[in-house]
This record gives C-alpha cells, structure tokens and sequence, in this order.
C-alpha cells in the first residue's frame, strides 16, 4: 500500500511538470521564485538576489530548505542542482530544459 501511495504522488508530481513545462518560474521579476545557485562551491537558493537564510514554507506545505532540498506535503523529496529554480507550488524547473522546448 505504502509503495501505491508513493507512485501515486510520484506520477501526479511528474505530471504537474509536465502539464507546466511551458512556465518559466525563473523570469526575472517573479518574487514567488527561488534558483539554486552555487556560491563558493556551495549551494544557495537566491531569490531577488538575496540568499535564502532560512528555510520557507509555502501555503500549500510545500518546504523549501536553505540547502536545496524540496519537501512536499505528501513526503516526497527533491534535492535541487545549481541552475534550477522553485516556484511557490513546489515546481522544479530547470533553465536547460526550458531552452531545449523552445
């Protein structure tokens, strides 16, 4: 049962990428967007070229760690890479992957 529950939430978070992947959360001006960037070989998640110094916790419990890693509601986990971006939803996006549609 517990395997059921985590491919489900595994299948609705790629699906939520997919029907998404025409977005683009890092634009500039999006206040409600956070990219991983690496600083002095060490992960930060900036937003507003600020760097995040505590974690977040959006208003759909979806988490946001200073360290990059993304907790959703459901206990699903992802880590972000320098160059991708969150966005309030908990959508990962990935800047290549975004010129590779284009």
């Amino acid at each position: 049962m517990k395997n059921l529950v985590i491919a489900i939430g595994a299948f609705m978070l790629m699906l939520n990428i997919d029907l998404n992947a025409g977005a683009d959360p890092g634009r500039p001006g999006n206040e409600n967007t956070y990219c991983a960037e690496l600083k002095n070989d060490k992960l930060v998640i900036m937003r507003d070229g600020e760097v995040l110094t505590n974690d977040i916790v959006f208003e759909n419990g979806v988490e946001l760690k200073t360290d990059g890693r993304v907790i959703y509601p459901n206990g699903l986990k992802a880590t972000m890479k320098a160059g991708e971006c969150v966005d309030k939803t908990g959508l990962i996006s990935s800047p290549a992957k975004q010129e590779a549609k284009n």
